[in-house]
């Protein structure tokens, strides 16, 4: 957080010692940038997320395990397991361009020699917040059992049959993540769920 404040302060300072280089105020212009690369860099975040549980879906439809247990319990230990693998897949956006976190007609705003200026600033921010977002996944996807348990999306110690499998069960969590995740990426809740379409391998 200290390191991308203390280069928006350096961005902001160069720029209002050239104040031909941007249109409009300096600061301003700034805090809508930076709201739009945290936007862009969590959306992100999630979509990860989202081709991760996917491809583990695909995963588990193709294993024959064939161990019967309450969906309450597999749920929950999917989910545990999951978000810690979570942690080895986290995507960095140091390694993208930096078109990927603002739009070309928002940095328009700036002159070429500010644009490079703020390259730097614009990839550690993106950073910091997509590495927040991740943390929020992986808290996110381990709190999601109870969750279903009282929205009466997976069945109770009391419900199951012996006709479920461990792998069944996986699946059905992961398309649950899965949605769920889609709803926190597009922000809306009233979607209506949708069976996933899984052709990755696991990551």
């Amino acid at each position: 957080m200290l390191r991308t404040q203390e280069k928006r302060e350096d961005v902001l300072a160069w720029l209002r010692n050239h104040e031909d280089a941007v249109e409009g105020d300096a600061g301003d212009a700034l805090t809508t940038l930076e709201e739009e690369v945290r936007h862009h860099a969590r959306a992100l975040a999630w979509d990860h997320a989202i081709s991760i549980v996917r491809a583990r879906a695909n995963f588990w439809r193709h294993r024959h395990n064939e161990t019967r247990c309450p969906e309450c319990w597999a749920a929950r230990e999917f989910c545990r397991e999951f978000a810690s693998g979570l942690r080895m897949f986290e995507p960095i956006p140091d390694a993208r361009s930096h078109d990927e976190f603002v739009g070309a007609l928002r940095m328009a705003q700036f002159a070429p020699d500010a644009q490079s200026l703020m390259v730097p600033w614009l990839k550690a921010l993106a950073e910091e917040e997509e590495h927040r977002a991740w943390n929020e996944v992986i808290g996110f996807t381990k709190g999601r059992v109870d969750v279903w348990i009282r929205e009466g999306e997976i069945t109770t110690e009391r419900e199951w049959d012996l006709s479920q499998t461990y792998a069944e069960a996986a699946v059905h969590a992961c398309e649950l993540l899965e949605w769920d995740y889609t709803l926190r990426f597009i922000g809306d809740a009233k979607a209506e769920r949708a069976p996933i379409a899984s052709t990755q391998s696991w990551l």
